[in-house]
């Protein structure tokens, strides 16, 4: 019996002032140009802790694992906008609380015949919204997930095979400031999943997996109150968006260093962004108006030569959607690609220096048209004290190439996005491993996020 208990914690702060020029150029029935200056205030503050307990019951491999997590989370903004053109708001401030608690339970009980694993999750998320401009908007939603999962699997010497089931229920509430608006809602669904690995020798492996998921709107998506990004758009979220639930397939092939994969998804109940064009403001929102079926293609090769590795992947998806809101024009069909090259390379046995490249090809997803991108980084770790000190300084976007050029097609405008923002930063940080570097560590997988809380937002 094998008991391992410990606790994971983590805060992150960030202050920054910015400042961006914006220019709306109107076309069509409004013609006209006008500019403003935005000066920002931009605060974030996250911490979670998460305290797990490992208990292995016997030498079969028996285990029973407990995590909670506990995660705050704070996004803070307060521009004013400044122009010798009329502005129906002069400044805005956005102020979302966030709150997350989670406990998981899992549970492996392995047999000579067959292994069984089964889990549950509890978790509760509230969110408290505010925001002021001309007016004042307030926002508080609830929600509580519980869910539990079961599947049973089998290791033979060329076959693996695994099936199972999760179950999930879910209970939302909205407390906008006007008590009409103000809802309760209720839902469950099933997902199965189900997967096979086959090896016919000769370092060659085939995988074949099936499963349907579940991918619930975040936390901004949700937030009805008006969250400005200059003084002529904003965003506004919609409370009574529906989680989509695509059917995922995958077919998987991997000789020694390489991996080729090709996969399928239907989503229907996806979420779209409408844009609707005011008199002197764009708004942006959210509605479950999107199908979308897409096809995957995959490769991705593995090399080491002595000090020495490389890693390449070239991907490209073809994307089909449609809208049931007919205010989304534009071309159903679009493709995707990328290409990635990670390299690094050993400097005795204290150092490691390593670079990445990344390149977006023009193209489309869902609805939205996108321009070129790329990223270029480089970093370097250093092993000042074996064991125990170690060096990391890395550089990120260092071509400051990371933006985004997007265009949407609306019936009757087109909306263009252009984000310049400057991404490049370098950072440095210092590690120390405190104890006795012989006693073996055990590690516990936790999932600390989700990936619905809005993160470190500019």
């Amino acid at each position: 019996m094998i008991i391992n208990a410990g606790f994971m914690a983590s805060f992150d702060y960030m202050d920054e002032d910015l400042t961006s020029d914006v220019r709306q150029t109107l076309s069509g029935v409004k013609e006209g140009m006008s500019s403003e200056n935005t000066r920002s205030d931009v605060g974030y503050k996250n911490f979670y802790i998460t305290p797990y307990y490992e208990w292995t019951i016997d030498s079969l491999g028996k285990k029973l694992t407990v995590n909670y997590c506990y995660n705050r989370e704070r996004n803070k903004s307060v521009s004013d906008y400044l122009s010798d053109d009329y502005l129906e708001v002069a400044n805005s401030l956005s102020d979302n609380h966030y709150y997350v608690n989670t406990l998981n339970l899992y549970l492996t009980l392995p047999f000579t015949f067959l292994n069984f694993e089964a889990g549950g999750e509890y978790k509760h998320y509230r969110a408290d919204n505010n925001a002021r401009y001309n007016t004042a908007e307030n926002f508080r939603y609830k929600e509580t997930v519980a869910a539990f999962y079961a599947d049973i699997n089998k290791d033979w010497k060329r076959i693996y095979f695994k099936l199972g089931i999760r179950y999930e229920h879910t209970k939302s509430e909205g407390l906008p400031d006007e008590e009409s608006a103000r809802f309760r809602k209720s839902y469950g669904d099933w997902f199965p999943f189900a997967e096979m690995t086959y090896k016919p020798g000769g370092n060659n492996v085939l995988y074949l997996g099936y499963s349907k998921r579940i991918n619930r709107p975040d936390m901004l998506q949700l937030n009805p109150t008006r969250v400005y990004t200059d003084a002529y758009s904003y965003s506004a979220g919609n409370p009574l968006l529906r989680p989509s639930l695509p059917d995922y397939l995958e077919l998987r092939y991997q000789h020694k260093a390489l991996n080729v994969s090709l996969s399928y998804t239907h989503t229907s109940d996806a979420v779209g962004l409408l844009i609707h064009d005011n008199e002197q403001t764009t708004e942006g929102t959210y509605s479950n108006c999107i199908t979308t079926n897409s096809l995957a293609g995959n490769v991705n090769y593995n090399y080491s030569y002595k000090r020495f590795n490389a890693q390449a992947q070239i991907g490209l998806t073809y994307n089909n959607f449609k809208s049931t809101d007919k205010t989304i024009t534009g071309s159903p069909d679009g493709l995707s690609s990328f290409i990635a090259v990670n390299l690094a390379y050993a400097v005795g046995s204290k150092a490691l220096i390593y670079g990445g490249y990344m390149y977006y090809f023009a193209g489309q997803e869902q609805y939205v048209r996108y321009k070129p991108m790329q990223n270029l980084s480089l970093g370097a770790n250093w092993m000042i004290v074996p064991d125990k000190l170690t060096l990391t300084a890395n550089v990120n976007d260092l071509l400051g190439k990371q933006y985004n050029r997007n265009r949407i097609a609306y019936a009757g405008f087109v909306f263009h996005n252009r984000n310049d923002y400057d991404n490049r930063s370098l950072n440095i940080k210092l590690t120390y491993k405190f104890g006795n570097k012989r006693v073996k560590r055990s590690y516990v997988d936790i999932n600390t996020s989700d990936g619905r809380l809005p993160g470190a937002e500019r």
